[in-house]
């Protein structure tokens, strides 16, 4: 939430920048505190699924920013900069999804208890394994012992 947020103060200010030193100078801000937070959103997806579907949701997280970040956005940027004529509107139209982000973002938040408390179950369920998440392995002559640990 706080990536969708945090960025929008510093993209308004850039956009109405008097110069293009201003707003060279605000871009990286932008830029980085709208992309600080994807790896923690990447590791959130995956403690949702067991590891053997880390790939899959991994694969799912992107296509999901390409289709609708990567290809909706610049559209509908050009969209609204063509029909008003105005690129700076066309771009600050865009912020009118953050509102729309933040509401998903905590419909999302309010239901993740559940797939976390459950991942351990449905490990079992499929076969992973009821030690799943500590870390021991299984197998022949391994029962509860660490991936590293001496055995004397």
């Amino acid at each position: 939430m706080i990536a969708a947020v945090m960025p929008v103060p510093f993209v308004v200010a850039q956009y109405h920048a008097p110069d293009f030193t201003t707003y060279a100078l605000i871009s990286p801000v932008v830029y980085g505190l709208a992309n600080m937070w994807v790896g923690s959103a990447v590791a959130t997806y995956q403690d949702f699924v067991l590891p053997r579907m880390y790939g899959t949701v991994t694969a799912i997280n992107v296509l999901g920013n390409t289709m609708i970040g990567l290809a909706l956005g610049p559209y509908g940027t050009g969209k609204v900069a063509t029909l008003t004529g105005d690129l700076r509107l066309g771009v600050l139209s865009m912020l009118v999804f953050v509102p729309v982000t933040l509401a998903c973002l905590w419909w999302v938040s309010r239901g993740m208890a559940i797939p976390e408390e459950t991942k351990a179950e449905r490990a079992a369920a499929s076969g992973e394994g009821a030690d799943f998440g500590t870390g021991l392995t299984r197998g022949p002559g391994t029962a509860g012992v660490a991936p590293h640990s001496d055995r004397a």
